[in-house]
């Protein structure tokens, strides 16, 4: 007679006994590049208001301004060591944009990512005092993007 104890026991027994073969089958760079998509898709979302503004396809709000240069800042100051990892490049997944050349030394990888920080606490700080402090820091953002976008598949075209 299997009394509850057993059964809890027995499947304790298979999920730890199952688990190195999961394990072995995450690559830690697959999981590092879908990481470092929804971060890119999270700066897009947030960077999209700001530019809209920026060209005068919506009307400037600085409340709005605000509140995505806020997220960018607070995406910025995540700790990225995880999701940069080398390898995780185009060359071992297709669908990264990444060059493998963003882990050379001379790429900086780490200090433009503290540039970005920099960058978007700037930008936080500025948005919301009008239009043309906003259309400054759109394009210092842009310049700060752009230090790390030149390692991508996009860019060497």
């Amino acid at each position: 007679m299997f009394t509850s104890r057993a059964l809890a026991l027995g499947a304790l027994t298979l999920a730890l006994g199952l688990s190195p073969v999961f394990a072995e089958q995450i690559d830690p760079r697959d999981t590092a590049i879908t990481a470092r998509q929804a971060l890119m898709n999270l700066y897009s979302f947030n960077l999209a208001p700001l530019v809209e503004m920026d060209k005068g396809t919506i009307p400037y709000d600085g409340v709005v301004a605000t509140a995505a240069a806020a997220n960018i800042m607070a995406l910025s100051m995540l700790d990225q060591t995880s999701i940069w990892i080398e390898g995780s490049d185009h060359g071992y997944l297709e669908s990264s944009n990444t060059l493998p050349t963003i882990w050379a030394e001379d790429s900086y990888l780490s200090g433009k990512v503290k540039g970005m920080v920099n960058t978007s606490v700037q930008l936080h700080d500025t948005v919301g005092n009008g239009i043309d402090a906003l259309q400054t820091a759109v394009v210092k953002l842009n310049k700060s993007c752009n230090a790390c976008h030149v390692y991508t598949i996009e860019n060497t075209n």
